[in-house]
Order: structure tokens, then sequence, then C-alpha cells
């Protein structure tokens, strides 16, 4: 895997990432057992960069996200997306309590702030 340097904070990220929405819903039947053993491949082939939305799956990819995390000392990165479903989100997504709220979910979904850092 070939990594790049992001910014001058030093850190590595991998030049190929995973999108997790496969792994959330829509994509079939994604047993529990695939999305680790996608996960898990992923980091065995060094990706550590990784796009996420609490709105996968309602927060299944963070969910196995998380158990990936817990498994490794190794660092992660990621891309957060927030999916504005209506006109009404349309109009308040700008406004800071709109991406507390979702940021707040997905901190849920990770299980404690700590696993979070890298956002």
């Amino acid at each position: 895997m070939k990594y790049r340097k992001f910014s001058d904070l030093g850190w590595n990220v991998s030049e190929v990432g995973l999108g997790c929405w496969q792994i959330g819903w829509c994509w079939g039947d994604v047993t529990e057992h695939d999305a680790r053993e996608l996960l898990k491949k992923s980091l065995d082939k060094g990706i550590n960069f990784f796009d996420t939305s609490d709105t996968y799956g309602d927060g299944r990819s963070e969910r196995f996200l998380s158990e990936i995390i817990k498994s490794t000392s190794e660092k992660f990165f990621f891309a957060k997306l927030f999916i504005l479903l209506n006109r009404e989100m349309f109009l308040i997504c700008g406004k800071i309590r709109f991406i507390i709220s979702k940021q707040s979910l997905s901190l849920v979904n990770f299980r404690k702030p700590s696993d979070f850092n890298n956002f």
C-alpha cells in the first residue's frame, strides 16, 4: 500500500480507502461475517482510510468499524458523511446543532469518544 502525508499533521493515510456503505445496507445480504472479513482484509492490505456514515445501515457500518479499531493498535482515518434526508434537513444542515447531533450518533455507534480520535 502506498501512503501519503496528510498536510503538516504527519498522518500517513493510505492512497486507497474503503467506502463502508456496502456493509451497512442495500447491497443484498451482507452477513456480519462477510462485513468483518472485508474490513479485516482491508487492514491486511494496509488500508487505514474509511468512509462512513451513521446512515449506512442505521450505524451498522460504524459498529463494524468500531470492532476493528478495538482489535488493533493501528491508527485509522475517517471521512464522515452527513446525509440529508429531506428539504428541512437541508435547510438546517449548516447549523452546528445538526452537525453535533450527527457526530454524537457516530460516537454512540463507535461506543466511546476515544475510538473516534482521528475524526
